[in-house]
């Protein structure tokens, strides 16, 4: 793994302890922005619900360079605006980093491993997806190979109309001829919103499943709703759903719409920038991403962007998709302009994909090196959230040596001036 590198690493920073511990603070995974900083910063500006005005510790104000204050300036309001509303799930500060050449780990989506009439567990680490089988279940004398996976997009399955995907899909494979004694159970995190986790058992969860190995293309052998109790089941809690089944196929939960107390699904909001920008400042490619707020998503999508040379330009943001329907629209804006045209995303793909990329293509050929740009998201203007960053362009730099006839000249009208102060200081006009 390489060292990761700050945001603020790349800015001009000044030699203070303090500026040292607010950028390069903890580089294994957490935020490069001191969290105790911040909450710090938060409680004093906050107490009395003042707007938003951020006050830096006196030790602080004049070590601080201007970039440097914005980007703290962006961390606290963020989580300013998610303390007020009490989200507790993001409370903690998102690692907000540009990641060196290697770097991003590969997430894994298998998971291989011998299980025999004890019973085992499987897991995806980076998805928090578990399979559990329970001792008696493998009708074998010898362990037989099992292999769990996590299926990250099912375009094709789920009706649109009146379900929604909250959750990833799952795959079992196994010997053709193993048969399950006793039901497993998968646990697998999901997004759901609902008025009060009270009323989470009143979700209507829809089972589809089917054998072999899952492809677009795949036949659904059951689509069925499922209760609390029975087998198959599905029981919902708060951020995480199990789903007892009894045999060896791929199978996706589904959130049937008008489930009582259901109010849609969190999702993230999250742009992406160029690595390296144009020096001509066109085309500018922006990437926007909407994604289900579910464990390994987030991994997902910069790991995808990273093999295209882009890195996040801005921490993610929740995004709330209410299941009314109502399609999400993204616009971009510089100087408060808006550029391009504005960009939808239906409303059947946020209720049936897991996660949505739009694109910007943008000509800033005639802004300055730093340009200041905004991209709202949102299914109505309430819902709406904006990220704001800059874009900092290359500076043509001036060619470090000359030509040969640029060196001639320039040696020349030194040797000549050499010959003029000789001359001077002979006849005693230099002091």
């Amino acid at each position: 793994m390489g060292q990761r590198t700050s945001v603020h690493q790349q800015k001009e920073m000044s030699g203070s302890s303090q500026v040292k511990e607010l950028t390069e603070g903890n580089l294994r995974g957490q935020s490069p922005i001191q969290f105790k900083l911040v909450k710090e910063l938060t409680e004093v500006n906050i107490r009395d619900e003042a707007p938003i005005e951020l006050k830096f510790p006196s030790e602080l104000n004049d070590a601080l360079s201007d970039t440097q204050r914005l980007l703290v300036f962006d961390h606290y309001r963020w989580y300013r605006y998610n303390r007020h509303r009490n989200i507790d799930r993001y409370q903690k500060l998102e690692p907000y980093t540009i990641l060196d050449e290697g770097d991003v780990e590969t997430t894994k989506k298998v998971c291989c491993k011998r299980i025999g009439a004890d019973g085992g567990r499987l897991r995806l680490e980076s998805f928090g997806i578990e399979l559990d089988i329970p001792p008696g279940a493998i009708d074998s004398k010898e362990p037989q190979e099992i292999s769990l996976h996590v299926l990250t997009d099912t375009p094709n399955l789920g009706d649109t109309k009146d379900e929604m995907s909250v959750c990833f899909g799952v795959q079992c494979l196994a010997p053709d001829d193993l048969v399950l004694r006793l039901p497993v159970t998968y646990t697998i995190p999901h997004c759901a919103v609902v008025t009060w986790y009270s009323s989470l058992t009143c979700l209507k969860a829809v089972l589809y499943s089917g054998e072999g190995e899952y492809s677009p293309h795949a036949v659904v052998k059951e689509r069925k709703v499922l209760s609390r109790s029975g087998i198959p089941s599905c029981n919902i809690m708060k951020d995480v759903l199990e789903l007892k089944i009894d045999h060896f196929s791929w199978a996706k939960i589904m959130i049937w719409i008008k489930s009582l107390f259901f109010r849609g699904k969190r999702m993230c909001f999250l742009p992406f920038k160029q690595m390296n920008l144009p020096l001509a400042k066109t085309p500018v490619i922006l990437h926007a991403h909407i994604f289900d707020d579910v464990k390994g998503n987030k991994q997902e999508v910069e790991e995808k962007e990273k093999i295209q040379g882009l890195i996040p330009a801005h921490i993610y943001l929740p995004v709330l998709v209410q299941k009314a329907e109502v399609d999400l629209e993204m616009r971009c804006y510089v100087k408060k302009k808006l550029i391009g045209d504005i960009a939808v995303v239906s409303f059947d793909n946020l209720t049936n994909l897991t996660r949505i990329c739009v694109g910007f293509e943008l000509d800033l050929g005639n802004h300055s090196d730093i340009v200041a740009v905004s991209i709202t998201a949102g299914q109505t203007k309430k819902l709406e959230v904006k990220c704001l960053f800059q874009l900092d362009f290359p500076i043509p730099q001036k060619l470090e040596k000359d030509s040969p006839l640029d060196s001639a000249i320039e040696h020349s009208a030194s040797s000549s001036q050499t010959q003029q102060t000789s001359i001077q200081r002979r006849e005693g006009t230099i002091e």
